[in-house]
Order: C-alpha cells, then sequence, then structure tokens
C-alpha cells in the first residue's frame, strides 16, 4: 500500500509504502564451515516502511532523502545450520538433526532493521558552464552477514559519505568530474563465511575502501 505526493506547486515530493509478505516452506542454504546445511523454513515474515522526499530549497539547491524500516522474522525455522564454532565446541543444539539448531522469532541475514539516506545536490548555470556539486550521506543498521547468525559475522551499523564536483559546457562539449565514495573510509562486507574445516576462522568480501578521483569527457 502506497502514495505518492507533490506539494508545494510542483517543488516537493513525497511518497511512502507500506507492506506485509508471508512466505511458507522457504528453503535457506547456509554454511557449516565444512559442508552446506539446507532446510526449510516453515514460515518467514517480512514487513516494513519505505518513505522518500525530495525538495527543492531554491533554483539551484535541491535536498532529500529516504528512510526504511524492515521487520524480518523467521516465524518458524527449527533446523538452522550451526557456525562452525558451535559446531566445533560442541555447542550446536542440533534441533532438528546434526549441525541445526532453531531460529524461530530472530531477524535473517542481509536485513538492517534501519537504513536511511540524505543528499544535497546543487546546480548552478552560469555564461556556457554548468558547475554541479551533491553530497550523499548513507546510513545501514547492524545485520548479520551469515545464514547461521554467528555473532563473529554480525556487520556494526555504519554512515557512508560519497560527494562529487563537476564542471561542465552547457552544449555537452565537454566536462570534468572530482568524485569521492566512503570518505570516511568505513570497512564493511558484503558477506562472511566460516573459513573451511577452521573453526573461528572467517572469509569475508571487502566492500571497496575511500576511493577518490578524476574523471573527464570530451565529445
Amino acid at each position: 500500500m502506497g502514495v505518492k505526493q507533490e506539494l508545494l506547486d510542483g517543488r516537493a515530493r513525497v511518497s511512502a509504502i507500506a507492506y506485509r509478505t508471508e512466505l511458507e516452506d522457504l528453503q535457506v542454504t547456509s554454511w557449516g564451515g565444512a559442508s552446506f546445511v539446507v532446510g526449510n523454513a516453515a514460515e518467514l515474515t517480512v514487513q516494513g516502511l519505505e518513505l522518500e522526499g525530495q525538495l527543492m530549497l531554491t533554483e539551484v539547491l535541491e535536498v532529500g532523502g529516504s528512510f526504511s524500516y524492515l521487520d524480518h522474522e523467521f516465524a518458524s525455522y527449527p533446523s538452522a545450520g550451526c557456525s562452525a564454532v558451535e559446531s566445533g565446541t560442541g555447542t550446536c543444539p542440533n534441533s532438528a538433526g546434526p549441525g541445526t539448531k532453531d531460529l524461530s522469532g530472530e531477524r535473517g541475514a542481509f536485513a538492517p532493521e534501519y537504513s536511511a539516506a540524505v543528499y544535497l545536490d546543487y546546480t548552478y548555470s552560469f555564461d556556457k558552464f554548468e558547475l554541479n556539486a551533491h553530497i550523499d550521506f548513507n546510513y545501514k543498521d547492524e545485520m548479520f552477514l551469515d545464514g547461521d547468525l554467528d555473532p563473529n559475522a554480525l556487520q556494526d551499523s555504519y554512515v557512508k559519505v560519497d560527494a562529487r564536483l563537476g564542471l561542465s559546457t552547457v552544449d555537452g562539449t565537454w566536462d570534468l568530474l572530482l568524485y569521492g565514495r566512503n570518505l570516511t573510509d568505513e570497512v564493511t562486507y558484503t558477506a562472511s563465511v566460516d573459513a573451511p574445516l577452521s573453526s573461528g576462522v572467517y572469509a569475508g568480501w571487502i566492500e571497496e575502501p575511500r576511493i577518490v578521483g578524476v574523471q573527464g569527457r570530451y565529445n
């Protein structure tokens, strides 16, 4: 269920959406350090709220942002795979067979509860040129990076900042751009898993660090 609306004679736009999804017999695969464990979560409930808006403060300055709330919960999942640490230390509950534990009522992996973003965009035209400056602030709440919800694979919440400053000709002959991504140099990962046959050792896929560059184009 959603709504979109323009306000202030078109200078502002807002949108909102609320949703709920219920899944039964969802197949979930997790890595236990030596083998994959494939199981069916009896029920997964995903519901949330998303808000977004933009506002032209002046003819050259725009501000905008978004906010997301995500409630992601296994209603029943007694056969989830244990982590390599649990298996190696003998603390795996074996709730539905060897190497399994019950994650009913727990939040799934890659599901931050809160996410938000804010941006400022400035564009000014003069003579035959156009100047543009843009900055983004992106927040993501903590989340697990492995399906077995290993506490060692929990990524903390973070804020990343991206920015760019560009100069271009109005007729499109050339443009020059100075840009920076992840300016706060946050260390984040796309995923993390138990290293094969090495309890307590993890492999992770790291996202890009601070990147600063210059880009140009000529037609």
